[in-house]
């Protein structure tokens, strides 16, 4: 019985099996694929701004030292809204008082 099955083993010679891919299948996963590699290098970019906003974040950190001037210089949009807001005179704007 086992020379039988080594016998058979030895001489059998099965087709191999082959699939195809749906063509339109492959087109859509190709597609896909291209748009993730997009999507990848759109992140790369995005990765290096947050690190380079972090370390700036982290150089400008207020601090009890910190003086009114570091913060104008490390925020000038607030101080240009501060000064205009000083200029219009609208004193009590920010804190929910209406001055009229």
């Amino acid at each position: 019985m086992v020379d039988m099955l080594e016998s058979f083993y030895k001489t059998a010679k099965p087709a191999a099996e082959t699939h195809e891919w749906d063509a339109e299948d492959k087109a859509f996963k190709t597609q896909h694929f291209e748009q993730v590699k997009e999507q990848a290098a759109v992140y790369a970019e995005l990765k290096e701004d947050l690190l380079k906003e972090i370390e700036f974040q982290k150089s400008t950190r207020t601090t009890a030292e910190t003086t009114i001037y570091d913060l104008m210089c490390n925020n000038p949009t607030i101080h240009e809204e501060i000064e205009d807001e000083i200029e219009r005179r609208e004193w009590f704007k920010d804190i929910g008082l209406n001055a009229k």
